[in-house]
């Protein structure tokens, strides 16, 4: 699915992997109703996810790298060993310019319900290939997550060396040192933001976890809008599910839009019965199914 190369052979493997053809986002009910009035689902700015340590285990993994790679691969090169700190340094540090939307291979996964849909609510199950064409559009990458301990060191240590490797063409280009290093390091922290988010810690696997994923925006971009949330104001992009290249959301070459609804209190027929009523108002079409976990939401 790579539109565009990266530095990293490895990673570029990955963003090349054809997702599975229905991809589950995991919503509220406000949430489906927005999504299928508006067509469009929020990408959230990537350091207000649910799980603040996430932005910091890529870094980490770039940190480890750096002293590894400075203390085995470097020990003649002073002006490389140089920059590899101040990789280091700069690892976790980009400015938050990343904005994210998260989908699972999986359609009725209990943590996703536990985690998204805690006082109940909806797995979307968009068509990859128009995830796809809309990322192209936006200019954002769609991606499986990484849980290999392995791939996500072999995907950080191909970034550094890329990094060396243009340090070290500009040099031969006359760049200023002092400017060469302070460029290279700020690029290095601005990209290891962008496709840090796609290495996931392995206790996580079970989440199947696919990403669209933006290039920088800049803040004042029109499609980024503000909603609260934890007591603080959380940016968003409004990610367009559809345009008029690719006006159609519920049938993408024979892929349909499938909506679960998720266990909550509410019985089984009343949660079909529910979820009719959103297809037809806002899709005309109906594919639909119930979550049976027995799982009741607490209030």
């Amino acid at each position: 699915m790579l539109k565009n190369k990266t530095m990293s052979s490895t990673l570029n493997k990955v963003l090349s992997i054809k997702p599975p053809k229905l991809l589950f986002h995991y919503t509220s009910p406000d949430g489906l109703i927005g999504i299928l009035k508006n067509k469009e689902i929020w990408a959230t700015n990537a350091i207000f996810q649910n799980d603040e340590k996430e932005q910091k285990y890529a870094a980490e993994i770039a940190k480890d790298a750096c002293y590894n790679i400075k203390n085995t691969s470097l020990r003649e090169d002073e002006e490389a060993k140089k920059l590899v700190d101040e990789l280091k340094k700069k690892a976790g540090s980009a400015a938050p310019r990343i904005y994210i939307a998260s989908f699972s291979e999986e359609e009725n996964l209990l943590s996703q319900w536990r985690a998204y849909c805690p006082n109940g609510g909806y797995s979307i199950g968009f068509p990859s290939n128009q995830l796809h064409k809309m990322a192209i559009a936006q200019k954002f990458y769609l991606s499986k997550c990484i849980y290999d301990r392995n791939e996500q060191n072999k995907i950080v240590y191909e970034i550094i060396y890329s990094f060396i490797n243009e340090f070290k063409n500009r040099k031969k280009n006359g760049m200023n040192e002092n400017e060469n290093y302070e460029k290279t390091a700020w690029e290095f922290s601005q990209y290891l933001s962008q496709f840090g988010t796609v290495i996931k810690h392995p206790q996580f696997s079970e989440e199947a976890e696919w990403r669209i994923i933006s290039k920088k925006i800049p803040e004042n971009h029109d499609r980024i809008e503000f909603r609260g949330g934890n007591g603080i104001v959380i940016p968003y992009y409004k990610f367009q599910l559809t345009n008029d290249e690719n006006p159609d959301l519920m049938d993408v070459e024979g892929d349909k839009l499938k909506v679960m609804a998720g266990p909550s209190n509410y019985d089984l027929s009343i949660r079909s019965t529910a979820t009719s009523f959103v297809m037809r108002k806002y899709l005309g079409k109906i594919h639909k199914s119930v979550s049976s976990i027995p799982y009741r939401i607490s209030h």
